[in-house]
């Protein structure tokens, strides 16, 4: 009994510690600068570090929190006085348990049609300066419950997990708690890890499986998008989105990779990745054996740095901080040095 209690005030002590530090402190540490980006809306991003501070049960959503939050700054939608997207098709698709997930793909196609056209023309919302601590709280609990009931996400280390599950979001649609949304095809995927072999199962072997028993008709998302765009057709990027809400209201841990140009072909690709550590991903680009891969880059919730010279270009696609190089999972790569360049 005395050492549990001894337990229970290092957490506190730690977490009054650290919770002073990312209330009060003036360093240069990437979550006081994601504090002093929120502006007024401080003081409710401060009262969900506060909330997972108060038990030593919650060390682990305390540590998710402070991830979200650190990486929240450049995430963002765009405000209603720009396009009126809020919820579009909320009360157009016919209710049925799949409901949420063919709104957010909706929200999602609306979105990328508006901003094909220019997004120079749109004001951003931000995240940081925006959301509420009842949102982020309701939602990292949400998360961690379902976490807790999957088998499969036993082998999954818990930096996968912030970066490929605990995201509140897929692009720039309006935040919601979608996640609170049950898949009808839920239960099957529970039976089917129940029965299989090996209880760790792989998140590669389980997405194969989710796309034999998902049954969300995707194509009402079109037909409750207004008329003046309902000539839209989806490409490759719209079908990557659309499995990225699936495997993440199954709880799989997955991203959305792309291959910006081909090397030796025109045009880009862009797939919803199944995140699995044990083997390198081959299957989805197996298909253009015909084409050569000069750099496969994926979207991710955490934010990298940009080195970008100065008084030299930089293309657009290459000033996004939250892309990151993975071509090595998917090709065998070398990394090449040269001390000196022929002129």
């Amino acid at each position: 009994m005395a050492t549990h209690r001894l337990q229970i005030m290092k957490f506190c002590l730690v977490a009054a510690l650290a919770l002073n530090q990312s209330l009060c402190s003036c360093t240069d540490t990437p979550l006081e600068n994601a504090l002093q980006k929120a502006k007024e809306n401080r003081s409710e991003i401060e009262k969900v570090l506060k909330y997972f501070s108060q038990s030593p049960n919650d060390s682990l959503k305390y540590k998710a929190a402070q991830f979200l939050i650190e990486n929240m700054p450049g995430h963002f939608t765009y405000s209603n006085d720009s396009i009126h997207l809020l919820h579009i098709g909320e009360n157009k698709c016919p209710y049925d348990k799949n409901k949420w997930a063919i709104n957010l793909q909706a929200e999602l196609l609306y979105i990328r049609y508006f901003t094909l056209l220019g997004k120079n023309k749109l004001k951003k919302s931000e995240d940081i300066e925006n959301l509420t601590s009842d949102f982020l709280i309701k939602h990292i609990e949400t998360v961690f419950q379902k976490k807790d009931s999957c088998l499969w996400l036993q082998d999954v280390n818990f930096e996968d997990f912030c970066e490929y599950l605990l995201p509140y979001r897929i692009g720039q649609e309006q935040p919601s708690l979608w996640r609170d949304s049950v898949f009808e095809g839920f239960a099957q995927l529970h039976n089917y890890i129940q029965n299989y072999d090996d209880t760790r199962t792989s998140s590669l072997s389980l997405s194969k499986r989710l796309l034999h028993i998902a049954r969300i008709p995707w194509t009402e998302a079109i037909s409750i998008l207004p008329p003046s765009i309902s000539s839209y057709r989806t490409d490759c990027e719209d079908t990557a989105t659309r499995l990225l809400i699936l495997y993440r209201l199954c709880n799989i841990p997955a991203a959305i990779d792309m291959i910006p140009c081909w090397g030796n072909y025109n045009g880009k690709h862009v797939w919803a990745q199944p995140i699995e550590r044990r083997r390198r991903y081959t299957n989805e680009l197996e298909k253009f054996n015909w084409a050569t891969i000069p750099k496969v880059y994926r979207k991710t919730y955490s934010s990298h740095p940009i080195i970008a010279p100065k008084n030299e270009f930089i293309p657009p696609f290459f000033l996004d901080s939250h892309l990151k190089d993975v071509t090595k999972e998917y090709i065998n790569t070398i990394q090449v040095t040269e001390k000196s360049f022929p002129k």
